[in-house]
């Protein structure tokens, strides 16, 4: 009701002694704005931390599984396509470690 508006913001600019008081309209979608931004804020650092966590072990299970090629590699007892099965990669990828390995 605009009359009721009126006469809110009028009260208000009353008891705060200014004239240019905001009103409540301005008001409430001021504190939504803020509320919204700070729900943002909050799913946004959530989906960096799952994200963070998600390529941290992507990196450690890399690391894992290279390290058991280069051990089945030094055993120098299997093949390319055997430490592939075995470690469940791909053939490229036990060469490549086979290639980090001789340097």
């Amino acid at each position: 009701d605009p009359k009721l508006n009126r006469n809110f913001d009028h009260q208000i600019n009353k008891l705060t002694g200014k004239e240019d008081a905001m009103g409540i309209i301005e008001t409430i979608k001021k504190i939504e704005r803020e509320e919204s931004f700070e729900k943002g804020l909050k799913r946004g650092k959530v989906e960096g931390m799952e994200k963070g966590i998600e390529k941290g072990m992507e990196k450690g299970m890399e690391k894992g599984k290279s390290e058991v090629v280069a051990n089945l590699l030094l055993a120098d007892k299997f093949s390319v396509s055997e430490i592939a099965n075995f470690a469940n990669v791909t053939e490229a990828f036990v060469i490549k470690v086979k290639e980090e390995l001789k340097k």
